[in-house]
């Protein structure tokens, strides 16, 4: 008799009522109010905000595995080398254990 194993994965949620008052609370502040926005092009607010609620999402559902810059140089500063960062809008979120377990397999 051969037994078959099953991987049970737990899956974290958030409620879409959580993600519709992240996004109501957004929508709701006044720019001029938000110091993060001072002298950001409307592009680099979009992303801000769609950052924002990602992040509000991964967070609540235990996923949030953190971001790399997608602006980024090495440059000698003060004789040594060190990342820059030219816009810190554009970045990539990375995927959890769980979502990388969750991803199907290549063939």
């Amino acid at each position: 008799m051969v037994m078959k194993t099953t991987k049970i994965i737990q899956r974290k949620t958030t409620s879409v009522r959580k993600i519709l008052d992240t996004c109501n609370k957004g929508l709701a502040y006044d720019h001029e109010n938000m110091p993060v926005l001072k002298g950001k092009t409307v592009e680099e607010a979009y992303r801000l905000g769609l950052a924002t609620v990602l992040e509000s999402i991964l967070h609540d559902s235990g996923n949030y595995a953190g971001y790399s810059f997608l602006d980024q140089t090495m440059e000698m500063v003060n004789g040594v080398n060190t990342v820059v960062v030219k816009n810190e809008t554009r970045r990539k979120y990375s995927l959890s254990r769980t979502m990388r377990e969750d991803a199907p397999k290549d063939s």
